[in-house]
């Protein structure tokens, strides 16, 4: 009922929480098999999916009612395909033909998008013999989490630029961080002014504070912004440098004066 109405909060939460993407109701569909008569409820006719008889009932009560456009479907659907590939990376039935030729072109790439950047997580290696993937599939109250774990975790995400910081899958990551290690690694950054590229350090009791009324992702997003700006300043004065002793230089054919 969820993917029916387009309900993203609610596929969140109910996937989040173990719901089987591929149970059935009482019309013998699955969560899959709405979706899809959802995107192509325009022209069901034209649809390849396997064992559509099945879904005689469902086609029906799609008919009575109106056309759904994909474009509403869309989160849904992506948040439907996240969290089924995120446990089932090897065996999903997002995968087989019937399905990836059916569905439409922005869905196949976010697909191909899901399954590229599990990859990424399985080799960041955090610790030895441990991913980023095992980070976020392991239980919260497991031997693998706490501040040590989440400090590991801050680094092997910021050793990437933030074109690869796993987009999709860091709502999974942030709320299993701590709050301790947030803030550690907040601390470490600093700000740089523009024009003479200074740098200022952040107050720790600023951070604090900030670290006390903020959610983790808003710390997050903070720690990336600093992170970003950092790169960007010591790439300007690399430059600044190489323009200093380009200008130092002298020509070839004029020699230094000895004295």
């Amino acid at each position: 009922m969820a993917v029916y109405h387009c309900d993203l909060r609610m596929t969140v939460i109910l996937m989040q929480n173990g719901a089987n993407m591929h149970c059935i109701d009482m019309h013998r569909c699955s969560p899959l098999d709405v979706m899809m008569f959802l995107c192509t409820a325009h022209d069901v006719k034209t649809l390849s999916l396997r064992q559509e008889d099945c879904c005689r009932e469902f086609r029906k009560l799609i008919a009575k009612g109106e056309t759904v456009k994909v474009e509403d479907l869309l989160p849904t659907a992506k948040a439907l395909f996240k969290f089924d590939i995120l446990k089932n990376v090897k065996s999903s039935a997002l995968f087989q033909k019937w399905f990836t030729k059916a569905i439409p072109r922005d869905l196949h790439q976010y697909l191909n998008d899901c399954v590229s950047e599990i990859k990424s997580m399985k080799s960041a290696t955090i610790d030895e013999n441990f991913s980023m993937y095992n980070f976020i599939m392991e239980d919260k109250n497991s031997d693998l989490s706490g501040s040590d774990c989440s400090e590991k975790v801050l680094e092997c995400i910021f050793r990437h630029p933030t074109t690869i910081r796993f987009p999709i899958y860091c709502d999974a990551i942030i709320p299993k961080l701590e709050k301790d290690s947030l803030q550690q690694k907040l601390c470490e950054y600093k700000i740089y002014t523009t024009n003479q590229i200074e740098e200022i350090d952040l107050v720790n009791d600023v951070v604090a504070h900030l670290v006390q009324y903020l959610p983790k992702f808003d710390i997050f997003n903070l720690i990336s912004a600093y992170s970003d700006g950092e790169r960007t300043c010591q790439k300007k004065r690399k430059h600044s440098a190489s323009i200093l002793v380009k200008g130092d230089a002298l020509p070839k054919n004029v020699k230094r004066k000895r004295h």
